[in-house]
């Protein structure tokens, strides 16, 4: 689903995470916006 919605895989983050009493790794996702960024004062028009 990530893929599919413009997300590229960049790498893993072993153990970082405990669940259910184990320590479980997790792939990472990363998306650059296409346009400008956006400023903290943008953010409290949405």
């Amino acid at each position: 689903m990530l893929a599919k919605n413009g997300f590229q895989r960049y790498g893993v983050a072993p153990k970082y995470l405990q669940i259910n009493g184990r320590w479980q790794d997790h792939i990472l996702f990363q998306r650059i916006a296409d346009g400008p960024a956006v400023r903290p004062g943008d953010l409290t028009r949405l």
